[in-house]
């Protein structure tokens, strides 16, 4: 049984570097919280999250032009299955995603949770149920309604607000390793950052010292993860098991 408000952290990978990953990854496992990490491409940081119990590890496809994962949305969910193929939960990157997308990856590659949907609302949030065939299965979607790149346009605060934390239903947080480690205060930081240097293969040498108590992406973070750590924290895959089983304690 699992007790709401539950609190679910996600994180998006987006081909972050290895030790922004790792940064990210000891912070959840000392304070014992469990979290999805949402995979985009092959490292060692990923048989390293793979390893721990409390991770579970899900896809970040690409669909966008261009695509590093495949020119079209077969071609790109079958390399993430290369990646992950024990994955069940799903974030599309950029959020990029159609009916087509979605039935693919329930009917065809076995996905049972979504969490592609960005709702910033003070309101409840739940799962749904979406089918995508008369009698096909059918998949769990679960909107998250806090994105950290998307916090840099709304002129708040950094701070861990009440009114994040007092509503019911489920509240998922969605986290880049990137902005975490550079500790992001507003998307024009990171801008002149990725203008300078290539994110992907960017040392934590090659950065100024970056102070982490200080208000950003980063400080939210690990407030979060200190709150998560006191609460009812899950896997996506943990909270739609139990919400398909009729086992969450509202």
């Amino acid at each position: 049984m699992i007790a709401e408000p539950t609190i679910i952290v996600t994180l998006d990978v987006d081909w972050a570097a290895d030790w922004m990953i790792e940064m990210a990854a000891e912070v959840l496992v000392e304070r014992g919280v469990k979290a999805t990490w949402f995979i985009t491409h092959e490292s060692p940081s990923l048989e390293t999250l793979r390893k721990e119990p409390l991770f579970e590890l899900g896809w970040h496809p690409n669909f966008l032009p261009n695509s590093s994962h495949g020119e079209t949305p077969e071609a790109v969910l079958t390399f993430c299955q290369g990646l992950v193929p024990e994955a069940r939960s799903v974030r599309t990157h950029s959020l990029c995603q159609s009916e087509r997308h979605l039935s693919l990856m329930v009917e065809a590659f076995n996905i049972k949770n979504d969490c592609s949907i960005y709702l910033p609302v003070d309101s409840a949030i739940d799962a749904h149920s979406v089918g995508y065939s008369e009698n096909g299965p059918k998949l769990t979607r679960v909107p998250h309604f806090f994105q950290d790149n998307m916090h840099m346009y709304t002129g708040k605060s950094w701070d861990l607000s009440r009114s994040m934390l007092e509503r019911t239903g489920v509240l998922v947080f969605c986290f880049h390793p990137v902005h975490i480690a550079l500790n992001s205060l507003n998307m024009a930081q990171y801008e002149e950052t990725k203008r300078e240097m290539n994110i992907s293969t960017i040392k934590k040498e090659d950065l100024p010292p970056i102070d982490h108590s200080s208000s950003g992406a980063g400080k939210l973070f690990r407030d979060v993860a200190d709150y998560a750590s006191t609460m009812s924290a899950a896997t996506l895959n943990e909270y739609c098991e139990s919400w398909r089983s009729g086992k969450i304690d509202g």
